[in-house]
């Protein structure tokens, strides 16, 4: 479960950072030099947040969960070894994942600050999310009001990049 939970922030880190930075800056840059008379027609109807909607919210909310899930699970499981050709048995030997923590020792416990640090990347970037709505939409805060905005939808967009490209310890981590 360790190496799931840095795989997956580790790709988060790449996939809907880096690659979703890029895809979003040339968005505004096809924008801007195909479209000079009409740029912001232009980044409200190709720009970056105009996917739909709800694939975005489920990105931004499921890659936090499935970490978080992961991690609740991670006292319940268990070291396997390879032991010859297709053969997995559970190990024997002293558990690897297995560190100190207020004098208990606990299944994943040097991934809690790391899982910490996560939370608190996320809670930046949805306060930022509040801060760039509050600032930059109408004064309709209606669920449904905000899902069909073009800007909110821009907003939330930049926010999984901010989220995501603050997942890059975790991908430090995977660096052989």
């Amino acid at each position: 479960l360790i190496n799931f939970m840095l795989l997956f922030k580790g790709t988060q880190f790449l996939t809907s950072g880096l690659m979703n930075l890029i895809t979003g800056a040339m968005k505004y840059f096809a924008c801007y030099t195909l479209h000079k008379d009409a740029v912001l027609e232009c980044i409200e109807a190709q720009g970056p947040g105009t996917g739909t909607f709800w694939t975005m919210l489920f990105d931004y909310l499921g890659s936090i969960l499935l970490v978080w899930l992961a991690f609740a699970a991670l006292p319940w499981s268990r070291n396997y070894t390879c032991e010859g050709p297709g053969r997995r048995t559970l190990s024997t030997g002293e558990d690897h994942d297995l560190a100190i923590s207020g004098g208990l020792k606990v299944r994943g416990g040097r991934m809690l600050k790391l899982i910490k640090y996560d939370v608190c990347a996320f809670t930046f970037s949805v306060l930022v999310l509040a801060v760039l709505t509050a600032c930059t939409c109408d004064t309709d805060f209606s669920w449904d009001g905000l899902s069909s905005r073009p800007q909110f939808k821009a907003n939330v967009y930049w926010c999984i990049v901010l989220y995501a490209m603050l997942s890059l310890p975790f991908a430090a981590l995977q660096i052989p």
